[in-house]
C-alpha cells in the first residue's frame, strides 16, 4: 500500500514540475505570437525568407542533392554566416527528415576546405546532440526513474552500464542513425551529462571520419 502511495506521489509531483514547464512554454508562445501579430509587417520579410531556408533544407536533405547545398553554403561567403544554417539543417535533418542521406558534411567541405567544414560539422553535431539529450530528459528522464526507484527495473551494474555506453557509442558513430535517437536513449536511462559529452564527442569525431574516408556510402 505505502509503495503504491509512494510511487502515486513521485508520479504526481513529476507531472506537476513538467505541467508547470509546459505552461510556461505555453505562454511565452503566446507572448511571441502577439508580438509577431503587431509586429507582422516588419517581420513579413523575415518570415518567408526562413521559410525559404527551411523549405530549402528540408527538400534537398531528402533529395541529398550534395550539388545545392554546396552552392548555397558557398553563397553564404564565410564561415559566421554558414554556421548558423549549417546548425540549423542538421537540426532539420534529425527532426524533419531523419534518415535522409549525409550530403552536409561533404558539401560544407567542398564550400570552406577541409579544416573549417569539418570543424563546423563537429561543433554543431555536439549543439544538436545535447538538444536532443536536453528534450530527452525532459520527456524520457523520469521514466527510468521511476522503474527503479519501485523496483522496476533490474541494476545491471558495471557491465551493464559499460554495454550501455559502448551501445549509444556505436549509435552515435553510424553516420545513417539521427542523432535524436542515441540521445534520447541516454537520456531515458539518465545518463550523466559529463558521460554524455564524452561519448558524444569520440562517437562523432567516429562519424566524420567514416563519412570523410567513405564517401557515398552513407
Amino acid at each position: 500500500m505505502e509503495h503504491s502511495v509512494s510511487l502515486g506521489a513521485s508520479i504526481k509531483s513529476a507531472v506537476i514540475k513538467k505541467g508547470i514547464a509546459l505552461i510556461i512554454i505555453m505562454l511565452a508562445a503566446l507572448a511571441a505570437t502577439l508580438l509577431v501579430r503587431h509586429y507582422f509587417y516588419i517581420l513579413d520579410s523575415y518570415y518567408y525568407t526562413a521559410e525559404f531556408h527551411l523549405l530549402f533544407m528540408k527538400n534537398n536533405l531528402k533529395s541529398g542533392n550534395m550539388e545545392l547545398f554546396t552552392d548555397y553554403f558557398k553563397s553564404l561567403g564565410n564561415i559566421m554566416n554558414v554556421f548558423p544554417l549549417l546548425l540549423i539543417s542538421n537540426l532539420v535533418q534529425n527532426f524533419w527528415a531523419p534518415f535522409s542521406g549525409s550530403v552536409l558534411v561533404t558539401s560544407s567541405i567542398s564550400a570552406l576546405g577541409m579544416a573549417k567544414g569539418l570543424s563546423l560539422n563537429y561543433i554543431s553535431l555536439v549543439l544538436v546532440g545535447l538538444v536532443c539529450f536536453g528534450l530527452g530528459i525532459f520527456f524520457l528522464g523520469d521514466i527510468f526513474s521511476f522503474l527503479k526507484k519501485n523496483g522496476l527495473w533490474k541494476d545491471y551494474g558495471v557491465s551493464g552500464r559499460f554495454a550501455s555506453c559502448v551501445t549509444i557509442g556505436v549509435l552515435f558513430s553510424a553516420p545513417f542513425i539521427p542523432v535524436v535517437l542515441p540521445a534520447a536513449a541516454g537520456a531515458l536511462i539518465r545518463m550523466p551529462l559529463r558521460m554524455m559529452m564524452v561519448i558524444m564527442a569520440a562517437g562523432f569525431l567516429i562519424r566524420l571520419l567514416l563519412l570523410l574516408l567513405t564517401p557515398g556510402v552513407f
